[in-house]
């Protein structure tokens, strides 16, 4: 009988019904996290923008205008849990809509947001 053999006999009766199980941390690091539609959209002053994070982490954080152009590219330390990116106004090149991209780990999530006046 193998070591192997003993765990699986130990582990189930006769029936196969499982007496106990044993969960081991396999050391996978989680990759899920979350980004949150912007609040308030639309806005004409400033928008929080929420990030829920596994573990703390170093993101890129960009917008882009309705035409496709960067407007704020910039990196981000962020802690383990929720997190809020606040954009203002005066940052983008003036109403209308704009696209926001979070990357964190190779992972890439976006989202809509309108300015108003």
């Amino acid at each position: 009988m193998t070591l192997r053999d003993a765990d699986f006999n130990q582990a189930y009766s006769e029936n196969l019904e499982i007496k106990y199980m044993m969960l081991e941390k396999s050391g996978l690091v989680d990759t899920d996290w979350h980004l949150t539609q912007n609040i308030p959209n639309p806005f004409n002053d400033r928008t929080n923008i929420g990030v829920d994070l596994p573990s703390p982490a170093v993101i890129t954080f960009r917008v882009f205008d309705g035409l496709g152009r960067l407007i704020i590219n910039r990196q981000e330390t962020l802690q383990r849990g929720k997190n809020q990116i606040t954009i203002e106004t005066t940052e983008l090149t003036g109403t209308g809509l704009y696209i926001y991209e979070v990357t964190n780990n190779g992972v890439r999530k976006m989202g809509k947001m309108m300015v108003t006046e």
